[in-house]
């Protein structure tokens, strides 16, 4: 039912928060009468949602609301008496509304009923009144009891009585005065008593140690008692005066309950609370009305408003823009069908300022008669959801590059099939992408060139091979082929499977020119020796061969003119080198690839090459030239690093041969073409770097997730099995057996929050190269406090000897980073030294740096596990079952960083390690 009271209009404390939600009595503190307020337009609908026969009665005893539940009870549509009086309902109930309207607080009842099949049945329950406008109404719950034969049953029959007894699941008693007359087990329990036979017929003012004069007035009210059980323990007990109509009038029903963890529930409660709202994170709590009954001061802090304006307001109102009420109902939808519901949404401050709130909304059930409500856990996202965006628009803007690139982009799998291709395969082959996707590389090649293919993937399959490139042939749409330039990448990706990456440049044009360049060569020295021959065999015909040969020259000029302009046309830079005469040629492309002027060309000489050529480049390119020169290698094919004339450094890819040589074998002339591969090498090392840092970031993630998951295992086990017992057998322990279990729960949270503690200091240290505060403060009687800290939290430690030479050391520096340096490394020596061992700390000053030694006997670190010692998480191998998470040292390393100091470390396998720690602090005189 939704609460009207006008006490819940006021701001909440933390205290009255906390018992809301978590106390054992908070309806017994807010409502002391036991009653309640309704609205009138709620009743309707909330009251169908009980899971028990109900009416609810006017003041004047007519029935207002009645649930079809009640048709079980009665086996008649209750709707039928609306308006009507509850003895139509009831017919022995005709005198018995006036008897209870008067009475307070809530009251029992039981009545025997005919239903529509003629049997009668007793049935029973439970009144209890609240208050709607400015009506005193009355709310009927019902129970049927199998056992009961008459309403007057109870009055005389001992079986009944103690059936109804038995019914009542809390502690309960029938007292004549101040005899106990009969009681039910969990009574004789709260007494010490085993059986319900040795607490009947006691005195209870024997058990009543305070409250004795208010048990004799009568008790109209729930009183508090303090008691000695049986077993002489003391507690504390609520004795409620229950009205049960149907006892004799020299009896009275006590329903009993224990207050004697009430207390100590509520502290931890308000401590749970309290937590909650000095926490870092953006918690809100809603009642059932979706309006804000609680925000912790992060979150309001941050909305940058008062919180007067925020309290009992709609969610919806203090977080607009997109957070609009449409946008809530769609959340609750959600919220009800999935069960706990993430969302991210637009807000804004009070300021007006957008920012991204990654919440995460569940539902909660308050105590008692409260209704249930919502809580909602969040941060503040907009960091990531902008990285997010723009991460969005980054792959947009790379996919539109791939549509757009002129060269075939080809993703093919280890198993030689197509994956991706990009969308010029259009052009060049006549494909659509999708037509071309999952098919066989090899589909694409000539039969006769398939085998030449598979050769050569099979060979750049090889470990040490990770960038390719080479010459293939490719079929287009209509069987016709031409040659491509392929240079490729392969890679593994993080499942294991193989992949190659292949840019392909179409050279058909190219390699047909190369052809009939070296064609036209080979006729043309051809055509030389036969003229020349002519020429010697007889003078007669000079003028003949003179013409012819003047003729040739004319057509040989010509060709060459046409492929001087097919070179300079060319997209490669072309470099034609005649050794016998020391004449070059270069097109206007490679000067432009070497930074060079145009009018250059002709003066371009092998030393100006030679001095270009990265340093680092030069011995593996001279090697390759030089052996291909002496003819080692057919075809020369390199790709290196030049530094151009405009300053610029390039990635240049170099294949060319020696096309003559002379007699003995010395090279005469050699033709190359150069083609610049930055943009390409570029790509290549940004996709490698951006492999590495994926497979960085997911072993971290897997091994952070691997390191939690273990360490949390053991104290969430430890948790359940507390909370099982303290839940199953919580009547039957004693105060001490159940203090050994809350202990138990309270040190694994410790642990727990010990871990969470060390990963957010680690990642301070990571993120903000760790803030901290300089302060003066003395040294050595901080270092004590931390040495009987560590011992409190170990139980059975090695023996700890700090003996300084000095009683005071006045410094200024920072408590909390020395804190985290000093108690992470006694920590370690205590964790891995057995019992009866000593662990030695000293502390000696050489001005003008400190210096802190901690040497153990322990179980020492091995060779290979000193090389990873301050790596986040890692853990020796002879570490066995002793607990940790890996983080001591890193955190000490870090911490020891920021002050700018030096830490050293030697240890021996079962001997035991030595840190030693240099500090440079400033000393107070």
């Amino acid at each position: 039912m939704e609460l009207e009271n006008s006490s819940l209009e006021k701001k909440k404390t933390q205290d009255q928060f906390a018992e809301e939600n978590f106390g054992e009595s908070s309806v017994v503190d807010l409502y002391p009468q036991n009653q309640f307020v309704v609205s009138a337009d709620t009743l309707g609908s909330v009251f169908e949602r009980l899971n028990i026969p109900a009416v609810i009665l006017g003041s004047d005893g007519s029935i207002l609301y009645a649930n079809s539940r009640l048709h079980s009870v009665i086996g008649r549509d209750a709707s039928n008496f609306i308006n009507l009086p509850i003895s139509k309902l009831l017919p022995e109930s005709k005198n018995w509304f006036d008897n209870i309207s008067e009475k307070p607080g809530t009251g029992h009842f039981a009545f025997q009923i005919k239903n529509d099949a003629g049997e009668s049945k007793v049935i029973s329950g439970d009144t209890d009144h609240f208050i709607s406008g400015a009506q005193r109404n009355t709310l009927i719950t019902f129970d049927v009891s199998p056992e009961s034969a008459s309403r007057d049953a109870y009055a005389g029959s001992e079986a009944l009585l103690v059936s109804l007894l038995t019914s009542i699941h809390e502690p309960a008693i029938i007292m004549n005065h101040t005899l106990v007359l009969y009681a039910n087990q969990s009574a004789a329990a709260l007494f010490g008593y085993a059986n319900i036979s040795d607490f009947t017929g006691k005195d209870l003012r024997t058990h009543i140690i305070s409250g004795q004069g208010e048990l004799l007035s009568g008790m109209v009210q729930p009183t508090n008692f303090t008691i000695r059980k049986n077993d002489n323990n003391v507690v504390s007990v609520s004795l409620e005066n229950r009205t049960f109509h149907s006892l004799p009038e020299d009896m009275r029903l006590f329903v009993l309950h224990d207050l004697s963890h009430r207390d100590e529930m509520r502290n931890k409660s308000f401590q749970f609370c309290s937590m909650i709202h000095h926490i870092g994170d953006f918690y809100v709590v809603l009642n059932n009305k979706n309006e804000i009954e609680y925000i912790n001061p992060s979150l309001r802090d941050f909305l940058e408003y008062h919180e007067d304006e925020i309290l009992l307001k709609p969610f919806w109102s203090i977080f607009s823009s997109a957070s609009s009420e449409e946008k809530w109902n769609e959340m609750l939808e959600k919220l009800e069908k999935y069960g706990d519901y993430p969302e991210s949404v637009l807000c804004k401050k009070k300021s007006g300022e957008l920012f991204y709130f990654s919440l995460n909304l569940g539902k909660i059930k308050k105590s008692c008669r409260l209704s249930s409500g919502y809580i909602i856990v969040g941060e503040d996202a907009t960091g990531w959801m902008c990285e997010e965006k723009e991460l969005q628009v980054r792959e947009q803007r790379f996919g539109l590059i791939l549509d757009n690139i002129s060269d075939i982009i080809l993703l093919v799998k280890g198993d030689g099939s197509i994956e991706y291709i990009s969308p010029s395969v259009t052009k060049y082959l006549h494909f659509l992408p999708e037509e071309v996707a999952g098919r066989e590389l090899l589909s694409l090649i000539p039969e006769n060139r398939r085998n030449e293919i598979t050769s050569m993937l099979f060979s750049i399959s090889e470990p040490d091979i990770v960038s390719f490139d080479f010459e293939v042939e490719l079929c287009d749409n209509k069987g016709e082929c031409q040659f491509y330039h392929a240079v490729g990448r392969k890679f593994y990706e993080a499942d294991g499977i193989l992949k190659y990456l292949l840019v392909l440049r179409n050279i058909d044009q190219q390699k047909k020119l190369l052809d009939e360049l070296e064609h036209y060569k080979d006729n043309l020295e051809k055509l030389i020796e036969e003229r020349t021959n002519s020429l010697a065999d007889s003078n007669a015909r000079l003028k003949d061969q003179v013409r012819l040969r003047l003729n040739a020259e004319a057509e040989l000029l010509a060709r060459d003119e046409r492929l001087t302009l097919a070179l300079e046309v060319s997209a490669y830079g072309i470099w034609d080198i005649d050794f016998e005469t020391n004449d070059i040629f270069c097109n206007d492309r490679l000067m432009e690839i070497f930074g060079e002027a145009a009018d250059t060309v002709r003066t371009f000489n092998i030393e100006r090459f030679e001095s270009m050529i990265h340093p680092d480049d030069a011995a593996a390119f001279n090697q390759k030239f030089n052996e291909h020169l002496v003819g080692v290698s057919d075809l020369i094919d390199a790709e290196f690093r030049i530094g151009t004339g405009n300053g610029i450094t390039k990635y240049i890819s170099l294949r060319g041969k020696v096309v003559k040589r002379d007699s003995v074998g010395a090279p005469a002339r050699f033709v190359g073409r150069f083609e610049d591969v930055t943009g390409r090498r570029r790509i290549e090392e940004k996709l490698q770097k951006t492999l590495d840092s994926e497979q960085e970031l997911l072993d971290l993630k897997t091994h952070f997730i691997s390191i939690v998951s273990h360490e949390y295992r053991t104290p969430l086990a430890t948790i359940l099995s507390s909370a099982e017992i303290l839940e199953m057998y919580d009547n039957q322990l004693n105060s001490k057996t159940r203090l050994e279990q809350i202990k138990r729960i309270e040190k694994c949270v410790e642990d727990m929050s010990n871990l969470i503690e060390s990963v957010i200091v680690l990642n301070r240290s990571d993120a903000d190269n760790i803030r901290h505060t300089i302060v003066e403060f003395d040294l050595i009687s901080y270092s004590r406090s931390i040495i009987n800290e560590i011992c409190n939290v170990f139980e059975n430690t090695p023996t700890i000897n700090f003996n300084p030479m000095i009683n005071r050391l006045p410094v200024k520096s920072s408590p909390v980073l020395f804190k985290q340096i000093f108690s992470n490394l006694i920590s370690n020596a205590v964790k891995f030294t057995p019992v009866g061992k000593n662990v030695n700390v000293s502390i000696s000053v050489h001005n003008p740096n400190l210096y802190i030694e901690v040497q153990d006997e322990g179980i020492g670190i091995s060779v290979e596990d000193q090389k990873m010692l301050f790596n986040s998480f890692f853990r020796g191998k002879n570490v066995g079952s002793i607990p940790g998470s890996g983080l001591g040292l890193p955190i000490a390393k870090k911490s020891i960083d920021a002050l700018k100091g030096k830490m050293s470390f030697i240890s021996v396998l079962n001997i035991g390690s030595t840190f030693r720690v240099e500090l440079p602090l400033e000393y107070i005189e």
